[in-house]
């Protein structure tokens, strides 16, 4: 048995005629205060390392080409979160 919650962030278009609709990427929207959080030494890079380190989590980030894993041995920090997106 697994528990797998997941989360999915807004986004919207960077460039091009669909980012200047009311869809495309704006300061406030949820994937700026995320990408703001992924670095070292952040409360979310802290909170991670515990879930994974101390509590056996598994983390993926998923993408168009499929998931990367991460567990307590192969984390380092959340810098590994926007790399691995790219």
């Amino acid at each position: 048995m697994s528990f797998e919650p997941g989360m999915t962030v807004e986004r919207g278009y960077l460039a091009g005629p669909d980012a200047r609709k009311p869809w495309g990427l704006k300061d406030d929207r949820d994937w700026h205060r995320l990408m703001s959080q992924c670095r070292t030494g952040s409360p979310l890079d802290a909170e991670i390392a515990r879930l994974l380190g101390r509590e056996g989590f598994v983390a993926a980030v998923l993408g168009g080409d499929g998931a990367t894993r991460f567990d307590g041995g192969s984390w380092t920090s959340a810098l590994k979160v926007p790399l691995t997106a790219r």
